[in-house]
């Protein structure tokens, strides 16, 4: 089988998305040894995928602008036309969308649709505009991938697809080789990290819920001498940044490390005392299964599919409550015992997700999608 995956829409900044590409196509390159993969790329990731076998084929598309949505909109008009070109028996759109016109079997992965469940909290304008891509996506696709049960049932219930419909693939923890311990203290240095510290992702998206981490945070007993670092992009955390240089208290007890490589990231989250983790929604939540695997203790939200995610290796908190959120934090900050088991819990519980497993089971429904091709459905 010729299977074609669009990575047209993958630049810089898609962290967890790319996260789970590249351990798709690890875990393909080591178990798959019977079908041929065409990967549609573009000049910004192309030679990041070269390390991959005989059996990945690279085709750099140009795309010169610089939006995301104008690479979305321009991979709806390149995807089918490359998709024809090489005779695909399937393509496999791993991001949210495939394209309207099709020539072979389709799989779409979805990882949430948060645009549902989030609509208040979200700018009208993207949320509608998702939800029509998305709702549209799931529909057409001979096949849905999604990474959670908790997303597999919101998928089901508001993009009316049947349950049948959907392959619950589990994500994995980030690829990463261990760096050298010895580039933390320069790295340290740099980012501006002189004292213990919790770590949390987040971007300024609303339901990343930084504010009450940080209302959260200010509350510690420890605080005067902890800090917060927050691991996103810089530019979407410019509203933050700004609020928080006018206010002298916090100016030097939370910091901003930007977008970080593998390297520096595995350091950041490996040398943290925990990961607290507020968001309101993640369809999976791979930053718990990031830390678990390092044994770093999490502290994280009951929403969404974190309790599916972390099981009983995480301590949770209601996300809308600031003071449970402070004592969970508290408690997993001077709680030896609790730290040692919950990290031990957490090496356990990350050892159950894997990108090979991932694989084979995304192989599987690559094999249901293109059988199924000359019987395509009816869409309404």
């Amino acid at each position: 089988m010729k299977v074609g995956i669009s990575l047209l829409w993958l630049v810089p900044g898609y962290r967890g998305l790319e996260t789970y590409v590249r351990g798709l196509l690890a875990g393909l390159d080591q178990t798959d040894h019977h079908n041929h993969y065409v990967l549609f790329t573009n000049p910004q990731n192309h030679a990041s995928f070269a390390h991959l076998s005989e059996r990945f084929t690279r085709r750099l598309c140009p795309m010169p602008i610089k939006s995301r949505v104008a690479w979305r909109i321009a991979e709806q008009a390149l995807a089918p036309r490359y998709a024809a070109q090489e005779r695909l028996d399937l393509l496999h759109a791993p991001a949210d969308l495939i394209p309207l016109k099709r020539s072979c079997a389709t799989v779409v992965t979805i990882h949430d649709v948060n645009f549902y469940s989030l609509s208040d909290r979200l700018p009208v304008s993207a949320s509608r505009l998702f939800e029509l891509w998305v709702k549209r996506s799931a529909r057409r696709a001979d096949a849905i991938i999604t990474v959670s049960r908790f997303s597999g049932a919101q998928i089901s219930a508001n993009c009316g697809v049947a349950d049948s419909r959907i392959a619950v693939i589990y994500n994995a923890p980030a690829i990463w080789k261990p760096p050298s311990a010895a580039r933390w203290p320069q790295l340290a240095r740099r980012l501006g990290i002189h004292s213990d510290y919790l770590v949390t992702f987040a971007d300024g998206s609303p339901h990343k819920n930084l504010g009450a981490l940080i209302q959260a945070f200010t509350q510690l007993g420890s605080s005067d001498r902890l800090r917060l670092v927050v691991v996103g992009d810089r530019a979407k955390q410019a509203r933050w940044i700004r609020r928080l240089h006018a206010n002298p208290r916090l100016r030097g007890s939370i910091i901003f490390t930007g977008y970080l490589g593998d390297d520096d990231l595995s350091l950041v989250l490996g040398n943290s005392r925990l990961l607290a983790f507020p968001s309101l929604y993640e369809g999976f939540g791979l930053p718990v299964v990031e830390a678990m695997a390092v044994g770093i203790p999490v502290a994280c939200a009951r929403a969404a599919a974190l309790p599916e995610i972390a099981g009983d290796a995480a301590l949770f908190f209601s996300p809308s409550d600031t003071a449970a959120m402070t004592r969970a934090i508290e408690t997993l900050l001077t709680n030896e015992p609790l730290r040692k088991n919950l990290a031990a819990a957490g090496r356990a519980r990350a050892a159950h997700f894997s990108w090979t497993r991932a694989a084979r089971q995304t192989m599987e429904v690559y094999e249901r999608a293109a059988g199924g091709w000359e019987r395509p459905r009816r869409v309404s």
